[in-house]
């Protein structure tokens, strides 16, 4: 019985040494998505019960979540999330990090190695097939892609559904989505009989929109993780598929098995249990090879056939039977077992307390009779519980201390083990023939002969034997032992026996020798640590360690400083007592002070910046031990700041403050200006004709003017006043206390702003060229009441445009009606757009008449009828148009309507006279790179002879950019298109262009035509026009004609060509269209033949 006990006491002595001996695994998973995705708890069970099945050893598990279905995985995050970790796990360090799905990958590529950089990293649920190309050649990183098969379920679909031609493929337009997106694409190439549509939309109420219409029948879910409603929240899952599915009548086919709900079908899908099983074996082969081997990435995604029984039976569909034993089928038809269920338990429960009160009879009889006999043993076995229980606590005492005792008959030779030593030399009792060179046998070689002496030196002369050793077990594992031991001697004084005991003292040594290493480690690194200067100060400030970075940070040798009070140095630095006692008491209180310092150290490189923190050091029992002082050179970093700082305020090309520098100090100046009631100003310039020099001259040549004019500026301005530059030619000057008096205020203003007028309307040479540019200015006056910086600025910019509006090279003050004027603009802008969508804009068209009263032509008009205040006209909403460029979007529409109506006249009235259409166009259209390609193409989709095709063009536009017009101008003449000048005679009328440009006719404005019978000088131009034209071998179109008198002069100076009201207003185009059914020519009745 004995051996038994003391067999089984060392069989459990080293099991439980060999599992202290096993060092735990620790292990951090960074999932992408949260806990409560079924996709990631899928995952998360896959890899931890596989692990912990197969594992050698024991695991640690650390997890975090990303969240990215919640948050967008920008760099701000990234980096937020990247020292979250750094600052939670502080002193931790994995052995294998487990990341899973994209979003995760991606962060631990671009920030985990920054955290934990010597960790491997095992993944799983990664899409994106092109990181293999970015793990050639890393050792760290393997894991199991995956891979959304949906060339599989095709073919699986196409045998169940051989009609099946059209698919929809659905998913929530993230970065997970469009590595799935890809992977399918791919697939689809061996699929050319399939036609796929991709939705990728992340807001649950637009997808039901896209798909009630749908007419496919057969849906395949992607990703859905990131689904929000309308109010951006992130729906469940289920909520997701359940919408889904009732959008229409789909068959819906899941790619992933956590999207296997009611009305999903399933098909050949991801498993997130699979994912997590297979990465749980790569890092299973990883830890039995000891860390030394990482397997190949697994590139076949462990997918598996999954279906939903009751969407088979409601679709009518047989599965393929040789996929029959391998498919995977839930909501199955329920058992015998499941129908009968409370039947069977019941009968079992009955069964149940029949035989327990059958066994309780038995029991009852049966422990009646064992307590009989234990009575009559009780009695026998007292006496020698006594003697067991001694030599139990003194085995334990032994097994406890690691420790065993021996007895060597020196006389006889004969040796006794206890039974710990057995346990400690890890041999057997009975296989052991126990003596004095027995013993030694086990002695390490280097060791042998210092056990032998200390054996020699305790018989010999009696001194104590205390040696530390090491043996060699069977194994040939090594441990390290201390004996003890005394000798005792007969009457005589010879020896006859030593006694001793023998302890394993193994844990201390490594212990001690793992003390050494770290100690030897920290020193090198705080040795080699380059950039934090590292400084050991005792209880008395005495400096007793100093690395080589302090050196270089402070400039001191460490002969100067080692053993020196840190007190004296402080001293030399200008540092007074008081302040570093204060800053030792902050520093035990509150855990550390940190601090800065300005020096000039040695007089080199000017001043240095230095950031410093300084820290206890407690044992612990909390008792003060002395300072860690960490200093770091900051110079460069501050050196940076500083640019970075003034390129986020200042302009790069003038070096003047920029917009968000004024905003700044506008704020504090009309702080001040409300606080104390002085009046300041804000100047906004805007440089007229600034864009004609800058395109024509080139951007050298305009960045060179706009230095000059900051530098005008400047010199007109105090010390306290700003000029800063918004960008492009506009300039903002704010001017701060200049006056109590309103009315004194604005004359000094005045002339301030006049001055500046002046000093910038001076001419400029820029590369041996005289420029000419001046000013247009817009003054606020502030404090007005409760405005805001960003109030003032739009105050004087409104006040500028009005001095653009008032002929340029002028200065206006903002008045509260300018505001409300631009309001006004701004709500006809804002209503235009929603004109143009709402087909509030209409085209009408104005006759044009030649001198037999035929119809030859026509202007197409463009009219605004709004809706509350009717028609506005255009001289008011084109300039707006023009403005904010909607012009061009009007203008194709303008051109294709009216090239429509025209196709429409030719085809419904036969022998139609009409043989152009003129439409207006826009300087802002026809400077498009694209605009005679647009025009092209307009009419070939119309079906429209371009011959017919009229462009008006004005003078202004002409003559900008003049090689770019008549390049524009002739390619459309050359298939056919006509030009002609609008409001001819009102612009820059010039024979050299009017000679250059390809044009066809000249329209003669309206206010030259008005007045001819009465003003000499207006019939004298357009005698000359009409003039000009003839010798040109251009036509001329009169508009405007209004009386008989003005055609009757016309018609007498051989103009043949008219339109005006005298013939026809403008009309629309239904009502143009009974007007030229009338195909009687319109009689021309000049003056004298109505006398």
């Amino acid at each position: 019985m004995r051996q038994i006990r003391i067999l089984f006491l060392l069989a459990l002595w080293m099991i439980s040494g060999s599992v202290l001996s096993v060092q735990t695994t620790n292990i951090l998973i960074l999932h992408s998505y949260s806990q409560e995705y079924p996709w990631t708890k899928n995952q998360h069970q896959g890899f931890v019960q596989a692990l912990s099945a197969k594992s050698p050893g024991p695991i640690q598990f650390s997890t975090e979540y990303l969240d990215t279905k919640r948050r967008t995985l920008s760099d701000s995050y990234s980096r937020f999330f990247a020292e979250y970790l750094q600052k939670k796990y502080a002193g931790y360090t994995p052995d294998i990090i487990y990341l899973t799905d994209d979003a995760a990958f991606q962060f631990a590529e671009h920030y985990l190695a920054g955290v934990f950089p010597d960790a491997p990293l095992f993944f799983s649920g990664v899409n994106d097939y092109d990181v293999q190309t970015r793990l050639n050649g890393d050792r760290r990183i393997t894991g199991v892609f995956e891979d959304k098969e949906v060339g599989v379920n095709i073919d699986l679909l196409g045998l169940m559904e051989p009609s099946m031609k059209e698919i929809l493929i659905l998913g929530d337009a993230s970065y997970t989505y469009d590595a799935i997106k890809r992977t399918i694409l791919e697939e689809l190439t061996h699929h050319s009989d399939i036609t796929a549509t991709f939705i990728a939309e992340n807001r649950i109420e637009r997808v039901v929109d896209i798909l009630k219409p749908r007419t496919e029948r057969y849906l395949f879910l992607t990703t859905l993780g990131e689904m929000r409603d309308n109010r951006g929240q992130t729906l469940l899952l289920s909520d997701s598929i359940r919408q889904i599915v009732q959008a229409g009548d789909f068959i819906v086919l899941s790619l992933e098995d956590s999207y296997l709900v009611d009305g999903v079908l399933g098909g050949y899908v991801t498993s997130g249990v699979h994912q997590g099983e297979a990465a749980a074996q790569l890092v299973i082969n990883y830890l039995a090879s000891e860390g030394r081997k990482l397997d190949r990435p697994v590139l076949t995604s462990p997918n598996s056939y999954m279906f939903n029984q009751h969407e088979l039976e409601r679709l009518q569909l047989v599965l393929p039977e040789d996929l029959a034993e391998s498919v995977s089928i839930i909501n199955l038809p329920s058992t015998f077992y499941q129908r009968n269920y409370k039947a069977i338990v019941a009968l079992a429960i009955a069964g149940g307390v029949f035989l327990l009160c059958m066994l309780s009879i038995f029991l009852y009889i049966f422990f009646r009779k064992n307590r009989q006999i234990n009575n009559h043993l009780g009695v026998l076995s007292s006496q020698s519980v006594e003697l067991q229980i001694a030599r139990d606590r003194l085995a334990q005492a032994q097994n406890i201390a690691n420790m065993g005792y021996w007895e060597w008959n020196i006389l006889t030779g004969d040796l006794y083990w206890s039974d710990e030593i057995y346990s400690l030399f890890s041999i057997n009792r009975e296989s052991f023939s126990a003596s004095y060179q027995a013993f030694l046998g086990f002695i390490h070689p280097a060791d042998r002969q210092i056990v032998e002496e200390g054996v020699r030196l305790s018989v010999e002369q009696d001194i104590p034997y205390d040696v530390l050793h090491r043996i060699v077990r069977p194994s040939g594992e090594i441990k390290f032992v201390r004996e003890i031991g005394r000798v005792e001697r007969d009457a005589g004084g010879q020896a006859v026996k030593m006694i001793g005991a023998v302890q394993d003292v193994t844990a201390l040594k490594l212990a001690e020798k793992s003390l050494i290493e770290k100690t030897a480690y920290l020193d090198s690194i705080l040795s080699s640590t380059n950039t934090v200067g590292i400084v050991a100060i005792d209880n008395d400030l005495n400096i007793n360690y100093y690395n080589s970075t302090a050196e270089q940070v402070f400039e001191m040798a460490p002969e100067q400083v080692m053993g020196v009070n840190l007190g004296a140095i402080h001293h030399a630095l200008g540092v007074k007592t008081p302040m570093l006692e204060r800053a030792l008491e902050i520093a035990r209180k509150e855990g550390e002070f940190r601090f800065s310092m300005e020096q000039n150290l040695n007089g080199k490189e000017g001043l240095r910046y230095i950031d410093s923190r300084i820290s206890p050091i407690w044992n612990r029992d909390q008792e003060l031990l002395g300072y860690l002082l960490l200093s770091e050179d900051v110079t460069e970093y501050k050196r940076s700041a500083a640019i970075i700082e003034r390129q986020a305020n200042f302009d790069p090309l003038t070096e003047l403050p920029n917009r968000r520098l004024l905003l700044d100090r506008l704020t504090q100046v009309l702080a001040q200006s409300k606080r104390h009631g002085h009046i300041g100003a804000l100047l906004f310039f805007d440089l007229d004709n600034f864009k004609t020099i800058n395109d024509s001259l080139g951007h050298p040549v305009g960045d060179e003017l706009l230095k000059q004019v900051a530098s005008r500026m400047k010199a007109a301005l105090r010390e306290e006043d700003t000029v800063s530059r918004l960008g492009g030619d506009e300039f903002v000057i704010l001017v701060s206390e200049i006056d109590d008096d309103t009315n004194e205020a604005i004359d000094v203003v005045q002339s301030l702003a006049e001055k500046i007028r002046l000093s910038i309307s001076e001419p400029y040479l820029i590369q041996e060229r005289h420029l000419h540019v001046t000013p247009s200015i817009g003054i606020a006056l502030f404090p007005m009441g409760d405005e805001s910086p960003t109030d003032l600025l739009r105050a004087a910019d409104t006040a500028m445009y009005r001095a653009k509006d008032s002929g340029r090279n002028a200065i206006r003050f903002f008045l509260p009606s300018m505001q409300l004027a631009a309001d006004e603009r701004l709500k006809i802008m804002n209503d235009l757009q929603r004109a143009e969508k709402l087909h509030e804009l209409k085209v009408y068209f104005q006759p044009q008449i030649d001198a037999s009263g035929r119809v030859i032509g026509a202007e197409a008009l463009l009219r605004w009828d709004h809706p509350e205040r009717g028609f506005i006209s255009p001289e008011e909403f084109i300039p707006l148009a023009e403005e904010s460029r909607q012009i061009i979007s009007i203008g194709t529409w303008v051109l294709a309507y009216t090239l429509e109506q025209f196709k429409r006249y030719q085809k419904e009235i036969p022998q139609l006279s009409m043989n152009r259409i003129a439409v207006n166009v826009s300087p802002v259209q026809f400077r498009q790179h694209d605009f005679a390609f647009t025009v092209e193409q307009t009419l070939a989709e119309v079906g429209v002879d371009p011959k017919f095709l009229t462009l008006e063009v004005t003078e202004g536009m002409l003559i900008d950019d003049l090689d770019s017009t008549i390049e524009k101008m002739e390619k459309l003449k050359k298939i056919g298109v006509r030009f002609s000048i609008d409001d001819f005679g009102t612009g820059y009328s010039s024979l050299a262009y009017l000679k250059r440009m390809p044009l066809d006719e000249i329209k003669i404005d309206r206010s030259f035509v008005k007045d001819v019978p009465e003003d000499p000088s207006d019939a004298k131009i357009v005698e000359t026009i009409l003039t000009m034209a003839r010798q040109l071998g251009l036509e001329a179109i009169a508009e405007g004609v209004e009386r008989v008198e003005e055609l009757d002069f016309l018609t007498q100076r051989g103009c043949q060509l008219f339109q005006g009201y005298h013939f026809a207003r403008p009309m629309a185009a239904d009502a143009f269209f009974e007007f030229l059914q009338d195909r009687s020519p319109i009689t021309i009745i000049s003056a004298s033949a109505s006398l």
